[in-house]
C-alpha cells in the first residue's frame, strides 16, 4: 500500500507516449523507442529521488519486447505479432522442486495426506496462472508431478509389481491416470480423495477495471457486486456441491452481506453442527467468510455462557 501511495502519479510525470505497469515496488515501462526509454530513465529516476526511493541497480534493464523480459511471476515477449504472457520458468521449475521434495522426505504418509497436501497447491499455483497463456504449462507440469507421484508410489511398494502400484494408486479419468486416495468422512462413509489436474483448470482472461473505478464509490456498488460475482463463478468447479451453496446464497457472504470472493478466507459452515447430528449435505453448510465464521461462533459460546 505504502509503495502504491509513493508511486502513484508516476505515469503522470512521465507524459504521453509511456505506459507503465506497477505492482508494490515493481514497475515497467514502456515505450515505442529506445531512445524514448532512455529519456524516461532520468525522469524516474528524479520522481524516485524526491520520495526517499531508487532504482535496484541490479534488477533494473532496458529490453526489446521481442526478447521479453520477467515480470511478478510471469514471462512477457512479443512472438511475432502477438505478445504472449506466460508462466516464467523458474516459478515452475520451483514448483515442481517443491513437490519432489516433499514427496521424497514424505516417503510413508498416506496417499490420503498426499492429496490434501498437494491439492491446495496446485491449485492455487494453477490458479494464479490461468488468467495468461497457460495451457501448454499446464500440460508439462501436470506431466510432471504424475512422475513424481509414480516414482513416489513405486519407492512405498519396492516389492509390489508396477500392475498392482497402478491400480493402487491410480484411476483412469478423463485426463488420464489419475492419483487417488481412500478416506473416511466424519461419519466413517468411504470417499475418494482425487488430485486435480492442471488441464482441468479452465483458461479465463483477467476483464481489466473500468477506468477509475474505485470500490469505495458507492455508485458503482452494483458494477463491483456483478464482477466479483462473475469471478467467483470461475473459482469454483460449476456442478460442485460449492458452486451450488454460493448459488444458492447469490454469492454473498450469509454473516455480512458482503460479496462471498472478495479476496477473504473463505470456512464452510455447518448450520446443525457435525457434534449435534448435523450432516455434510449442501443443505446443512453455507460460505461465510472466515472472519464472519469466526464471530459467528464466538457469538454462540457467549449466548451458551449468559444462557
Amino acid at each position: 500500500m505504502l509503495a502504491n501511495i509513493a508511486l502513484d502519479g508516476l505515469a503522470n510525470r512521465l507524459g504521453k507516449g509511456y505506459r507503465v505497469a506497477r505492482y508494490a515496488d515493481d514497475i515497467v515501462v514502456m515505450a515505442k523507442s529506445r531512445h524514448a526509454i532512455e529519456q524516461a530513465c532520468p525522469v524516474v529516476t528524479t520522481f524516485l529521488g524526491e520520495r526517499g526511493l531508487a532504482l535496484h541497480q541490479e534488477k533494473t534493464r532496458i529490453v526489446h519486447r521481442t526478447e521479453g523480459f520477467d515480470f511478478l511471476g510471469f514471462h512477457v515477449q512479443m512472438r511475432g505479432q502477438k505478445l504472449l504472457i506466460t508462466p516464467q520458468k523458474q516459478k515452475v521449475q520451483k514448483l515442481l522442486q517443491e513437490v519432489r521434495s516433499w514427496l521424497k522426505t514424505h516417503q510413508t504418509v498416506t496417499a490420503e495426506v498426499v492429496v490434501r497436501h498437494l491439492n491446495p497447491l496446485l491449485r492455487g499455483w494453477a490458479r494464479y496462472y490461468r488468467h495468461v497463456v497457460s495451457k501448454h504449462t499446464f500440460q508439462k507440469v501436470d506431466y510432471h508431478i504424475w512422475r513424481a507421484l509414480w516414482h513416489w508410489a513405486k519407492r512405498r511398494h519396492p516389492a509390489k509389481p508396477k500392475r498392482w502400484i497402478y491400480r493402487r494408486y491410480f484411476e483412469v479419468g478423463k485426463y488420464g491416470a489419475t492419483f487417488y486416495a481412500e478416506s473416511r468422512d466424519r461419519r466413517g462413509k468411504k470417499t475418494r480423495l482425487r488430485l486435480d489436474r492442471m488441464p482441468a483448470i479452465p483458461i479465463v482472461r483477467h476483464v481489466k477495471v473500468k477506468g477509475r473505478a474505485s470500490p469505495d464509490d458507492p455508485s458503482l456498488k452494483a458494477y463491483w457486486e456483478s464482477r466479483r460475482t462473475r469471478m467467483g463463478r470461475q473459482r469454483v468447479a460449476k456442478g460442485s456441491t460449492l458452486y451450488g451453496i454460493a448459488e444458492a446464497q447469490r454469492w454473498q457472504c450469509l454473516g455480512c452481506g458482503q460479496a462471498l470472493f472478495d479476496g477473504q478466507e473463505l470456512h464452510l459452515h455447518h448450520c446443525i453442527p457435525v457434534h449435534a447430528g448435523g450432516s455434510d449435505e449442501r443443505e446443512n453448510l453455507q460460505w461465510l467468510h472466515a472472519a464472519c465464521h469466526r464471530q459467528h461462533h464466538r457469538q454462540g459460546v457467549t449466548a451458551g455462557q449468559s444462557a
